[in-house]
């Protein structure tokens, strides 16, 4: 059963990840990437504009966010997300490797 988001960013000690690691969302009209932070610190998504036309995307700390698509987004690609530790300081959240995202039209 799918849950109500496609990804989660988890805090484990000091380290910040992006699971799954590999995210499967649909595209086509309407798409969306459906982002969960759980972690106690604000981040920043950066898709490439292929994906998101939004290109970086704020969510607070233990809150979400619905990101569109970009319009005949079709493929895999690396996306990021920084774990803004302090002012000035961000740190890049694993997953796996970089995280992907897959868009199936």
């Amino acid at each position: 059963m799918a849950g109500k988001y496609d990804v989660y960013v988890i805090q484990d000690g000091d380290e910040y990840y992006v699971r799954p690691g590999v995210v499967i969302v649909d595209g086509g009209p309407g798409g969306k990437v459906r982002v969960r932070n759980l972690t106690g610190l604000p981040i920043e998504l950066e898709f490439p504009a292929a994906v998101a036309a939004a290109g970086r995307v704020p969510i607070a700390a233990r809150a979400a966010a619905h990101v569109p698509l970009a319009p005949g987004a079709d493929g895999l690609y690396e996306f990021a997300v920084d774990v803004t530790l302090r002012e000035g300081v961000t740190k890049r959240a694993l997953g796996h490797s970089w995280p992907k995202i897959i868009v199936d039209p």
